[in-house]
């Protein structure tokens, strides 16, 4: 029968097993407690560590015209406080690739913290590890983080970066909690770099009371990446937000200031809520999905782009701009708002774009229709003008539903369902038709004396009465002239109607054909 090797699973690790058939370095780690307890388990993953650290350094070989390091050297220079000769020093600055090697939480007081050794190193290249403890915070530990994996709640240092082709912190790693950037204080020009390049976020991402120059996001353009939450608040963003391809369940941003240009083109965002927030460059969210808008107390001083977005996608919510200044232009084109929009507290300084823009709910308030109708009007799309002036009508109808009848409310009901506010020529045509045969009826029946045969009893009072609005009618200058004799009254009450319905076909016909 063939004995189970005691030997490490992981790659060409010679090392002995001590957990799911992998070694102390590469074994699943359990929290501290846990493995603070089992016996000796994170000495042995110091000592391990450090004899990994020492066997990389030697196979690296020596420098060309140096004395290679002795393996008693390297050990005395990680476990003891000694002072090496300049030449001694130069032999140690070596960038250490830890591979596939899973770091365990740890403890400062503990003399088998692992950060003892990680002090003494110039640079280290993390390759597939994974991480259980909160961060690294060593200043003077070049550091690159590859396809690494981090398991709990995790802070990001601006340490130095180790080079790399994207020049970045953080490239393909994967992150199970919490993350919080912590502020560049201090933050010089030579820390030129990204901090997250394709990294994935299954929990939030906090930038809190920070300054960040660096350029927090720099995906690959092909590359789809899942976060759950980004939330900034009371920080500055001194450096370019870009943030495209992403699906996004929470974006929120309060407090904050983004001095250079934000980019979120062609995402998926659930929740994007924006308050007391200040854009000093261009605003671009080209082809974005929102499921849920909301942007109060913010001010865009440059160009600002909604094209091809689509607002309120999945539970048709209110797109809402709520005290918000727009100093620059605003691009709108093309946008789909299913749930409405609201801009009745926007300030403007330019017309916006509003171009091809649909909006489907009746959640939109008469005066976004407004704005978006003088928008049009500015540029000479007439037509388009024409199409939001009618829904604005159409919200003032519901405003004025709520009030007590009285002269407006009569006006704005003959207006709209005569000519749909001017929108509908062929209304005020069919009724000028209507109301002619009507005329044409009433004088034949006024020939053959109809009105009189229906109750002969009271013909002297319909006689009398019918004189007196006939002869009122007719002291009306200049419209007498035109009255039929003997229906003076009915004569000019069918003229005005006439009138009113020809007026209303002239300026429909107008609005139809004015060039845009």
């Amino acid at each position: 029968m063939n004995r189970k090797s005691d030997k490490c699973e992981a790659g060409n690790c010679q090392l002995k097993s001590v957990r799911s058939d992998k070694c102390v370095l590469h074994c699943e780690k359990k929290g501290y407690s846990y493995d603070r307890h089992e016996p000796s388990f994170l000495l042995a993953f110091y000592t391990e560590l450090r004899n990994y650290i020492v066997n990389y350094i030697i196979s690296s070989g020596s420098r060309i015209g140096q004395l290679p390091l002795s393996k008693d050297e390297i050990e005395d220079y990680l476990d003891n406080d000694v002072e090496l000769r300049l030449i001694t020093q130069t032999q140690m600055n070596r960038d250490i690739v830890f591979d596939n090697i899973v770091f365990p939480a740890r403890d400062s007081r503990d003399h088998y913290d692992y950060f003892k050794l990680l002090k003494k190193l110039k640079s280290a290249h993390f390759n597939y590890c994974t991480f259980s403890l909160s961060g690294i915070d060593i200043n003077e530990l070049k550091v690159f983080y590859q396809d690494c994996k981090f398991n709990s709640y995790w802070t990001v240092y601006h340490s130095e970066l180790l080079g790399n082709v994207n020049n970045t912190l953080y490239q393909c790693c994967s992150f199970e909690g919490d993350v919080s950037v912590n502020s560049e204080e201090g933050a010089d020009a030579s820390k030129n770099y990204s901090i997250f390049t394709d990294c994935h976020f299954y929990k939030k991402l906090d930038i809190c009371n920070a300054t960040i120059s660096s350029l927090i996001f720099n995906n690959s353009p092909n590359i789809i990446v899942n976060m759950k939450e980004v939330n900034l608040v009371n920080s500055i963003i001194e450096g370019k937000f870009v943030l495209n391809k992403t699906i996004l369940d929470i974006f929120n941003a309060e407090n904050t200031s983004f001095k250079s240009k934000f980019e979120l083109k062609e995402n998926t965002v659930k929740e994007f809520t924006i308050f007391n927030t200040n854009f000093h460059k261009i605003f671009d969210a080209y082809k974005t999905k929102f499921d849920s808008y909301v942007s109060k107390k913010c001010i865009f001083y440059d160009f600002t782009g909604f094209e091809l977005c689509e607002f309120g996608l999945l539970n048709e919510q209110l797109a809402t701009f709520e005290y918000v200044t727009f100093l620059g232009f605003v691009n709108y084109r093309n946008a789909i708002f299913h749930g409405g929009l609201d801009l009745e507290n926007t300030n403007l300084k330019e017309a916006p774009n509003f171009l091809k823009i649909k909006i489907y709910s009746g959640n939109t308030n008469r005066e976004t229709y407004r704005i978006i109708k003088n928008s049009f009007d500015k540029v000479g799309n007439n037509i388009e003008a024409n199409k939001f002036f009618s829904l604005e009508m159409r919200q003032y109808k519901v405003e004025l539903s709520k009030q007590p009848i009285s002269q407006e409310t009569v006006i704005f009901w003959l207006n709209k369902n005569i000519s749909n506010f001017g929108m509908s020529y062929i209304r005020p045509v069919f009724l000028i038709l209507i109301f002619s045969i009507i005329y044409q009826g009433l004088i034949s029946a006024y020939h053959n004396n109809i009105l009189y045969k229906i109750a002969p009893e009271y013909n002297s009072y319909i006689s009398f009465f019918s004189d007196f609005i006939n002869n009122l009618a007719s002291n009306i200058i200049p419209f007498n002239k035109f009255l039929f004799e003997g229906m003076e009254f009915l004569s000019l009450v069918f003229y005005i109607v006439f009138a009113s319905l020809i007026w209303q076909t002239i300026v429909s016909i107008k609005k139809h054909t004015r060039s845009n």
